[in-house]
């Protein structure tokens, strides 16, 4: 399981782009960040 990091919301990371196609699951924080990763799963604030 990867977790994205909390502040970075209108373009993916370094470390996201790399680890997205071999880990088994996702993880963003904010409902934007979806859009970058499609099936990630959302733990943070969902308002």
């Amino acid at each position: 399981m990867y977790i994205e990091v909390i502040d970075r919301i209108a373009s993916r990371t370094l470390t996201g782009r790399m680890v997205y196609p071999f880990v088994d699951q996702f993880a963003v924080q904010w409902r934007e960040q979806e859009r970058l990763y499609p099936g990630a799963v959302v733990i943070g604030p969902t308002l």
